[in-house]
């Protein structure tokens, strides 16, 4: 089954609204997003310091997962932000990284189209540097079944 999901991930002691659909696993709070892999890629290369135009494509995507970071308070502390997708098991875009009291941590970026992928880089860099285990994540294949998984849940 192919798999398209994009969320952020925490240890932080945070407060979410019920109307943010989140999950909390072993130590962690998961944020499953509606967005695409390339408006992370585009999230993330905004934090390096590539600025989008009001008009770009990715521009209302990313002012969401701003709006997201700032309303679940984790404006000034650790998260990753990662996406995945595959098709048939075959990978097709992975971008993470990771940022430490709200700062972009430029060693975690792993985005899968870049050199770095041909160069080694490994994948999930950003959760081993929050120190998280990649195998404790709640996964979804896309946002919907984290949506239907939340409501079916919620109070």
């Amino acid at each position: 089954m192919a798999q398209d999901y994009s969320f952020i991930i925490t240890k932080e002691k945070i407060e979410i609204p019920k109307t943010i659909i989140h999950f909390k696993s072993e130590n962690l709070t998961i944020i499953p997003m509606n967005v695409g892999g390339h408006s992370v890629k585009a999230f993330i290369e905004n934090k390096k310091g590539i600025l989008l135009k009001n008009d770009s494509f990715y521009f209302n995507d990313v002012t969401y997962i701003k709006n997201i970071i700032d309303e679940i308070g984790l404006t000034s502390k650790d998260f990753a932000i990662i996406h995945t997708s595959d098709f048939g098991d075959i990978p097709v875009d992975d971008f993470q990284s990771a940022f430490q009291n709200g700062e972009l941590v430029k060693n975690s970026i792993f985005i899968s189209e870049q050199q770095n992928v041909k160069d080694g880089k490994e994948i999930d860099v950003a959760l081993k540097i929050l120190s998280i285990n990649p195998n404790n994540i709640m996964n979804f294949n896309k946002f919907v079944d984290a949506e239907e998984e939340y409501l079916k849940n919620c109070d």
